[in-house]
């Protein structure tokens, strides 16, 4: 495969249509090569050496900035990227300013496009989060406002509004990032103070968007029990859910492993950069995060081969038909787990009733991600030293400790990762007469 550094396509490189074709593109030996996406004129993927996938809108010369992106692939899709450009190229030619020409904005609608170019896009990996709060609650209310003219009752009623709404979680990320839009006026110099820094989410019936819900035992012996007798899931959600609770990774994480990144001789699941919850930033000094697996993770896995042949959590449905002379290995792909797929399927347990009797009787909710929560905790519980726990979750052990210790403690996390699935067997399966004490404890 022929490598380039310019910002042309490489010479005979087909442009992209779908998610799939994106995915199967192989990184170069150095260096980067750019593909058009046929679909999106204008739009681009940069495909590294590290493997990162980056989507890139040339504006063109003369533009400041020229260069405008729009996160990586998987975690933003095609499909994602393609309605961003879409958005962007409508705004600047309905004559939004995103550069403002070096001068001062002055409007609220003008500091934002600031914010989301120079805040935003180069540290965000789905930026599209941040476009969306600010498009759909704070430039309707506050986008029209001169800057100097935004009081602090103004941002007050628009985080009110968003919670009498009775989306109170949704309220505390919109307080959250107008916080972060004022203050990055006043670092320009476009404020002298932020409107915004003496709001409190606790005197606006604002939700605390940090969570702590994790399983104890017994919750954890029931969500196996429900898993295993609710029939309206697929043996690839049910083994991936367990698995998200042996292993503390991310839903995103085992979403887009391949049969390719699993070694069966060394017992290892190879967490690619490009797949890591990371910033444009950091990605491009990370590397790839080797999972030790348990046992019963292994027999997990086992259970789900032969379901789709690139995809260890593969979808329901084609992406598309398989073209004459694909490699027989692609053929039948049907792309990894929609991203929603997860919660869709533990809001479903949780509200589905056999006989008037619910199968799953917790008496309060949890999502995926409190299963790695829950697995965190437990090293804790089983007497994990902290940095390998958290080393076990890819979690960064701070930039000094990082600087100065790189080692990976694959062998200390082999064993942390077993006796913790080991536990997990005594909860699901707990010894006759035996009552969990340490689980009443946590109940308690």
């Amino acid at each position: 495969m022929a490598t380039s550094n310019s910002s042309k396509p490489a010479k005979g490189r087909n442009p992209i249509k779908t998610d799939l074709q994106l995915s199967k593109l192989q990184p170069p030996a150095s260096g980067y090569f750019d593909v058009p996406v046929a679909i999106a004129p204008g739009l681009t993927v940069r495909v590294y050496a590290t493997g990162t996938k980056t989507y890139r809108w040339d504006r063109g010369a003369g533009l400041k900035p020229r260069i405008v992106t729009f996160g990586s692939y998987p975690t933003v899709s095609l499909k994602a990227a393609c309605e961003e450009h879409d958005k962007l190229k409508q705004r600047h030619k309905d004559g939004v300013d995103l550069t403002m020409g070096g001068e001062a904005p002055k409007t609220v609608a003008e500091l934002a496009e600031l914010f989301y170019r120079d805040r935003i896009l180069p540290v965000r990996k789905v930026p599209t989060n941040v476009r969306r709060t600010l498009d759909t609650d704070i430039l309707p209310a506050l986008g029209r406002l001169r800057l100097r003219s935004v009081t602090t009752l103004a941002i007050r009623s628009m985080v009110r509004k968003v919670v009498l709404r009775g989306a109170e979680s949704q309220a505390g990320t919109v307080l959250q990032h107008v916080k972060q839009l004022f203050r990055y006026g006043v670092s320009i110099g476009a404020l002298d103070y932020s409107p915004a820094d003496c709001l409190e989410a606790m005197n606006l019936g604002v939700e605390d968007n940090r969570r702590s819900r994790k399983l104890t035992g017994e919750e954890i012996r029931l969500v196996h029990e429900g898993l295993d007798r609710y029939t309206g899931l697929s043996v690839v959600v049910r083994n991936a859910l367990k698995l998200l609770l042996l292993l503390g990774i991310r839903s995103g994480e085992l979403r887009q492993a391949k049969w390719s990144d699993l070694d069966w001789q060394e017992k290892t699941l190879t967490v690619p950069v490009a797949n890591q919850k990371l910033s444009p930033r950091a990605a491009k000094t990370a590397r790839p995060f080797v999972v030790p697996l348990p046992d019963q993770a292994l027999a997990l896995l086992k259970e789900l081969q032969g379901a789709d042949p690139v995809w260890i959590c593969p979808g329901r449905k084609l992406e598309r038909q398989p073209t004459a002379g694909e490699e027989r290995a692609t053929i039948g792909a049907k792309g990894p787990l929609d991203d929603k797929v997860f919660g869709h399927a533990v809001r479903r347990l949780l509200t589905k009733e056999s006989d008037g009797i619910k199968l799953l009787p917790l008496e309060e909710p949890f999502c995926p991600h409190d299963l790695r929560r829950t697995c965190r905790s437990g090293l804790s519980a089983i007497k994990i030293p902290p940095h390998i726990a958290e080393r076990c979750l890819n979690h960064s052990l701070g930039r000094i400790a990082e600087t100065y210790d790189t080692h990976d403690y694959l062998d200390e996390r082999r064993e942390a990762l077993q006796k913790w699935a080991d536990q997990v067997d005594r909860y699901v399966n707990p010894p006759a007469n035996v009552i969990d004490l340490a689980s009443k404890r946590e109940a308690a």
